[in-house]
């Protein structure tokens, strides 16, 4: 029975995660954030794919520092 309590609060976590991940991203208009936040939350497991699978839609782009090479 404990191992539920486990699986709620992972749960529970992941989906924190995605909805941070949701707010910070400007890829989406509002309405769309609003929609993928009621999906979220609403269908907790199902939800929590669909949209980190739009998320991953979009490279990660990261800023390195420019190369010191000559």
């Amino acid at each position: 029975m404990e191992y539920l309590y486990y699986l709620a609060i992972y749960l529970v976590f992941i989906n924190i995660v995605t909805t941070y991940r949701l707010v910070k991203t400007e890829n989406y208009k509002v309405t769309q954030k609003i929609i993928q936040f009621i999906l979220l939350w609403a269908l907790p497991i199902i939800g929590v794919f669909i949209v980190v699978f739009f998320l991953n839609q979009e490279p990660i782009v990261l800023n390195l520092p420019p190369s010191t090479k000559n």
